[in-house]
């Protein structure tokens, strides 16, 4: 985890707002190190972990978690700049809607820079 605070709308009596992913902190930065460094005929297996990954922040989303999906946009987006396109979109769809549009501007507009793009 980045450590990055991270604020969002959580409801305690419909634990609405926020849903912890199978993968967080010291795992999830494992799994980033090790895509980050696979060979490249590697790199799928891996990568497909962190898509799974993605997939279920992504039904987080559907089911009004959203701080699901703002923890892991940051955490990638912290952990090398390689993961800017999936930082971006999980960030942006986050901050869509958390109901924070400029900040979804942002976090594309700054990942395409951090890409060189």
């Amino acid at each position: 985890s980045s450590k990055a605070g991270v604020v969002f709308a959580y409801d305690r009596q419909l634990e609405l707002g926020y849903r912890e992913l199978h993968l967080t902190g010291k795992e999830l930065r494992k799994l980033l190190g090790r895509i980050v460094h696979a060979p490249p005929a590697e790199r799928p297996e891996v990568q497909a972990e962190l898509d799974d990954l993605i997939n279920w922040s992504n039904i987080a989303n559907d089911e009004s978690d959203f701080g699901a999906s703002l923890r892991l946009g940051a955490d990638l987006f912290n952990h090398d700049v390689c993961f800017a396109p999936q930082a971006a979109q999980q960030l942006s769809t986050a901050y869509t809607l958390l109901g924070r549009a400029p900040f979804a501007k942002l976090a594309k507009l700054h990942a395409a820079k951090r890409r060189g793009g």
